[in-house]
């Protein structure tokens, strides 16, 4: 598994974009208050939570926050409806814990950092038990830890594990770049540092062109960020139609790119059973990524995660990931 989740929030236009993938309490808006000046991060107003699928026992991961005045910013890791730890970021005593159960459980550890109306990124490795559970807390990439706990009591219900994940703040804090991974596969299975999600959008048309726009040029209707709904878009019922389209630049130098997650928005426009995926090209390599299940009238999210550059099958670089062509493939 390795990568579990990464979230960048640059896409979503409002909080009925964002529950297309957060599956609950999605409340809040998005700000373009954000660390690097580009992008978008999120004000919570609720608890936006999602649904990992999976069972996880051990847990590293970041988050960019900034919280002004005396907020508070929640990360929760549930079991099912409960919460089994919360991590709590609170610039009103200036302290970061992670408590059992919600924000205002047991303090199982803490300690100062915390500043107040600056953009700070927390690295965290959680073990879920009751016994040996574990905490160990880093900030800004730092490569040692500023606490370092075992033979904790790292749950609230009664399994060792999470399989949920949501967030939440008070008043005004900003959330962004959020990254999770375990500790399986050959990568992304350790500690993964700063990590900043950048969004990249079509700029031109790439080597397929094929399904009908909307209006103007085919890559001219998906570009973009945050996404304008259907005020323009590509669309076709052909099978085997796929559309191409070259990605923009990372806008900055990149250190390691720990992956390329690839996301599409699709529906059906008619009746009938329809079925639609994300096509990719690297290099000379050509795949589907993914393909959905039976589409809806509403707005689905499609995603993949390629931890490697499939034409390589090593460590993605810049040049390879402003080079991929990505875009919409008819599948049946």
């Amino acid at each position: 598994m390795a990568h579990i989740l990464s979230e960048g929030f640059d896409w979503a236009a409002n909080s009925s974009d964002l529950a297309v993938r957060w599956n609950a309490g999605t409340g809040g808006s998005p700000s373009t208050t954000t660390a690097f000046g580009t992008g978008r991060s999120w004000i919570p107003s609720g608890t936006p939570i999602i649904d990992l699928g999976v069972n996880y026992s051990e847990i590293f991961g970041s988050v960019r926050v900034r919280c002004d005045g005396t907020d508070r910013a929640f990360l929760y890791f549930y079991d099912g409806g409960t919460q089994q730890v919360s991590l709590r970021i609170d610039t009103a005593t200036g302290t970061t814990s992670l408590r059992r159960g919600n924000q205002d459980g047991t303090t199982i550890g803490s300690v100062y950092g915390p500043i107040s109306a600056f953009w700070q990124s927390w690295q965290f490795r959680i073990v879920f038990h009751n016994t040996t559970g574990v905490f160990e807390l880093r900030r800004n990439g730092a490569t040692t830890n500023m606490i370092s706990l075992s033979g904790q009591n790292t749950r609230s219900t009664a399994n060792n594990y999470f399989n949920r994940f949501g967030f939440a703040c008070t008043n005004t804090c900003y959330i962004d770049d959020i990254w999770l991974n375990d500790t399986t596969g050959a990568s992304n299975n350790s500690w993964c540092g700063d990590i900043r999600v950048i969004t990249q959008v079509p700029t031109g048309a790439g080597s397929s062109t094929q399904f009908t726009p909307s209006t103007g040029s085919n890559w001219q209707c998906v570009d973009d960020m945050p996404n304008n709904g259907e005020t323009d878009y590509v669309q076709s019922s052909t099978v085997g139609h796929k559309d191409l389209y070259a990605m923009s630049a990372l806008g900055s130098t990149a250190g390691t790119i720990r992956g390329v997650n690839v996301f599409g928005m699709v529906k059906k426009m008619d009746a009938g059973a329809r079925t639609a995926g994300i096509r990719h090209v690297s290099g000379a390599t050509e795949s589907t990524l993914v393909s959905s299940d039976a589409l809806s009238s509403s707005y689905m999210l499609m995603s993949s995660h390629q931890a490697l550059d499939p034409n390589t099958g090593l460590a993605w670089t810049q040049s390879g990931v402003e080079s991929q062509q990505i875009g919409p493939i008819v599948v049946a």
